[in-house]
């Protein structure tokens, strides 16, 4: 999976990494405070730049990338 936000942001995920995928909802200001490549706690990265449709994507920790 390839995650890209020309020219800020490429990022590639291997999909035997990836552990499902499933639809949700966003509020970028709510959940990651702030657009763009965020952080927060619990390993949880946020790639947002609206609020709204979003696929959640938890990635296998018994997997090397």
């Amino acid at each position: 999976m390839r995650l890209t936000a020309v020219p800020f942001l490429r990022k590639s995920l291997p999909l035997v990494g990836i552990e499902s995928v499933e639809l949700t909802w966003t509020r970028v200001w709510e959940d990651f405070s702030g657009i763009g490549y965020r952080f927060r706690g619990g390993g949880l990265v946020g790639f947002g730049y609206r609020s709204g449709p979003a696929v959640k994507c938890p990635l296998r920790t018994d997997v090397s990338m």
